[in-house]
């Protein structure tokens, strides 16, 4: 099975080619260890004679090569590195290293031709292990499990050139049978998620036995071993509640009773579920504290296929009783996914339960997003979203649809209509 390429890989290169040291961060099985072999496969295809040198450190024989920096030296001079050359060094779970950091500040400082690439499953681990000191010398890339475009190249769809045209030309209406077509792979991405195994795996039985080895990888390997969860049972009881709860307001109080823990192990759980990938908690976006929710957040999970084996459901979307919360979750990944440093991502809710689904705060502006999975005939806004309108006068708004697509002006604000599958770019 062949690699298939990720855009991020042009921007990972550009900061290799700045001599910064990068690392790469997201959950097991979501795609790392392929990026760096498609950084492999593109520097042979592109430098002449190149020096590239890889270590899995879950591999416990690699690991002495890496007890000090003369240690790495020495063995990457025994096999063929030239200082005074370009040379490639990745590495794959770098938290096993004892002191990553002073061996990756040494290289970047005193061995400037070294390009290191490394990986890492959590957040916590990367915290643990690199310090401050590698301050202006590392850049650091969250991995995500695949968007909605690149499940349709994993998947080598049909609909991939058509929705790139899309993507530059929104306002292109689809016909039919291309428009239901498009709606079963987005059904599909909803129910099995966008982990690349999952996408590149062929019928329903197969994706779940995918799907339970990532799962019971990442509670074996990532909560056992290296964030020593101690109630197991009470972590797995926690992952389901939440699944369940997607897309509601985040309350600790009845989310943590059925669980018999204490609060601060609680939000210890859920600190690690949000630093290991699993599930993003947004905040509400708010300006008056009397009238709009200001403090509990909405939990989403990154994966839609994780959470829905968590509670052993993949009916079809028609048939569920949450598929609201499944189309909504979907569109918080594929924003979260596209979102840029200068952007971030909330929800509005008045304390009369007034809401709109989405706010994106770009650069200054401010951009509502309401999903509606139904199908229109004529363009209609949602009453939350007209008194969001009212209230924060954004210059434009939007409201992700079962297909459908239009524009129409309120209150000096374009609204558009847009199936919910161009969700992704809605940030550019």
């Amino acid at each position: 099975m062949g690699l298939v390429y990720r855009p991020i890989v042009g921007e990972i290169k550009k900061q290799m080619d700045k001599g910064n040291i990068v690392i790469l961060i997201g959950a097991r099985q979501v795609g790392k260890t392929s990026i760096l072999k498609l950084l492999m496969e593109e520097i042979k295809n592109n430098r002449p004679t190149p020096r590239i040198f890889y270590f899995d450190l879950e591999k416990e024989e690699f690991l002495e090569v890496f007890q000090s920096y003369r240690s790495l030296i020495d063995w990457l001079k025994l096999q063929g590195a030239d200082p005074q050359k370009e040379n490639y060094l990745f590495i794959d779970e770098f938290h096993y290293i004892s002191n990553p950091t002073k061996i990756f500040k040494i290289i970047h400082d005193d061995f400037p031709n070294l390009k290191v690439v490394a990986t890492g499953s959590s957040s916590l681990e990367v915290s643990s292990k690199i310090k401050e000191t590698l301050t202006g010398r590392k850049r650091i890339f969250k991995i995500y499990p695949l968007t909605f475009a690149e499940f349709l190249e994993f998947k080598k769809s049909s609909l991939k050139d058509i929705f790139f045209r899309l993507a530059k030309d929104p306002n292109l209406k689809l016909a039919e049978p291309i428009l239901s077509e498009f709606m079963r792979e987005w059904e599909e991405f909803l129910l099995f998620g966008g982990y690349p195994k999952v996408a590149l795996t062929s019928g329903r039985e197969e994706k779940v036995r995918e799907l339970e080895e990532i799962y019971n990888s990442y509670v074996q390997k990532d909560i056992k071993a290296f964030l020593k969860i101690e109630n197991v049972l009470a972590f797995n009881r926690l992952v389901k509640i939440l699944a369940v709860q997607i897309a509601n307001l985040a309350n600790l109080s009845q989310i943590g009773s059925p669980l018999k823990i204490a609060r601060e192990t609680l939000e210890r759980y859920l600190f690690v579920l949000e630093n290991t990938f699993i599930i993003k908690t947004l905040s509400p976006f708010f300006t008056n504290k009397t009238k709009e929710i200001t403090k509990m957040g909405k939990i989403f999970f990154y994966d839609l296929g994780l959470r829905n084996f968590s509670i052993k459901d993949f009916k079809e979307l028609e048939l569920r009783l949450d598929k609201g919360a499944l189309v909504e979750n979907a569109v918080a990944t594929e924003l979260i996914k596209s979102t840029s440093i200068f952007q971030d991502l909330h929800f509005w809710r008045t304390q009369a339960k007034t809401e709109v689904d989405f706010i994106l705060l770009n650069k200054g502006d401010i951009i509502p997003i309401e999903v509606k999975y139904q199908p229109f005939k004529v363009p209609k806004i949602p009453s939350g979203l007209k008194a969001f309108i009212e209230n924060y006068k954004p210059k434009k708004a939007y409201v992700l649809t079962k297909g459908f697509t239009d524009k129409i002006n309120f209150q000096h604000c374009e609204v558009r209509f847009l199936p919910v599958f161009m969700c992704f770019g809605l940030s550019e």
